[in-house]
């Protein structure tokens, strides 16, 4: 039926464009067809044709010429008995578009046409690209977003499940939910804590080290700040204020770390540097520095002996980089900050 068809339509066009025609019985077909090319307007007759039958009928044969085809992304063809041309893409296909196609029977009459992958689908038409395919799948949020810490019975999640959805020819998912975690169920003793972001099953109490004190912001034992003292002890995870740590009286001074009000002093700065001094005197097997204030209040700074090959010096202080050297009796010192220890 579509031979009839384009030959009905050939047969109509050819007193519009050039047409190859030669005699069936007479003569073979021309080696060269276009030097047989009949302008437009000729007739059909003895003058044009140079031959005849029956003195006045020539029989014709049909030369079938096959026509291309331009489909733009998108599209693709589409052939059926009627007709032949460019089509929206159907759903749950994509057409990347295509130039100078040479139509032949044997092709596929969707010409143009790529199906999805089996299981993947497109909700709309007209797509040129794979990725306009895709699948769904519901993922346990448990799978999807999986944790784990210490002393842990089981995760709460903001949705039990999740949708997620792969695009064809992509190895990612995209899920509509992030399955945020909302709490934790602990062992007996513990209870569940959101730090930062970071979930995790603390114990009900903490012990902080002279030292430092519980932050709660960290919910962890941190090294006490400068001018205050930490002495240590055994604090509730269920706090609501950082707890350990105590301030200075009448802004005396004290180095990070300290650990009794004994460390809280004055200082002295030795360029950049800072040498704290404390109210008593600690090591009583060596001298140390005493200074005097104006209120006749005596503060001291410990001194070690450098030693032989100087391998014992220390800085003022911790993280300093200035060194303090004193000569007392012919042996030669240095002095430096030190914590009080009980």
């Amino acid at each position: 039926m579509l031979k009839r068809l384009l030959l009905a339509q050939f047969l109509l066009v050819t007193f519009a464009v050039p047409v190859v025609v030669f005699a069936e019985e007479n003569e073979p077909a021309p080696e060269n067809p276009s030097s047989s090319l009949i302008n437009e307007g000729s007739l059909c007759n003895y003058e044009t044709l140079g031959v005849s039958e029956d003195g006045s009928r020539v029989k014709l044969r049909a030369r079938w010429i096959p026509r291309e085809y331009n489909c733009p992304a998108g599209q693709y063809l589409s052939v059926t008995t009627e007709s032949a041309e460019c089509a929206i893409c159907p759903e749950n296909s994509y057409c990347p578009g295509f130039e100078n196609y040479l139509f032949t029977e044997s092709d596929s009459y969707n010409h143009g046409r790529m199906f999805c992958d089996a299981g993947y689908h497109t909700d709309s038409t007209g797509n040129a690209d794979a990725h306009a395919c895709y699948k769904t799948e519901t993922v346990a949020c448990s799978t999807k977003n999986p944790y784990t810490t210490e002393h842990l019975i089981s995760v709460n999640y903001l949705t039990v499940n999740t949708v997620c959805t792969q695009r064809q020819g992509s190895e990612n998912q995209s899920c509509d939910s992030s399955c945020e975690i909302t709490g934790l169920v602990c062992d007996d003793g513990y209870e569940s804590r959101n730090v930062n972001g970071v979930w995790s099953c603390v114990g009900d109490m903490i012990t902080c080290e002279a030292g430092t004190y519980l932050s709660v912001e960290s919910q962890q034992c941190e090294v006490c700040l400068e001018n205050h003292y930490c002495a240590g002890g055994e604090y509730s995870l269920t706090e609501t204020e950082d707890k350990g740590m105590e301030l200075c009286k009448d802004g005396l001074k004290a180095p990070a770390g300290a650990t009794s009000d004994k460390d809280c002093g004055v200082v002295l700065h030795i360029d950049e540097d800072v040498l704290y001094l404390h109210s008593d005197k600690r090591d009583t097997d060596h001298p140390a520095l005493v200074v005097q204030d104006s209120k006749g209040r005596k503060w001291y700074a410990t001194m070690s002996p450098v030693g032989e090959d100087r391998a014992n010096a220390k800085p003022v202080s911790d993280g300093a980089a200035k060194e303090m050297h004193i000569m007392f009796k012919g042996e030669e010192y240095t002095v430096h900050t030190s914590l009080y220890q009980e």
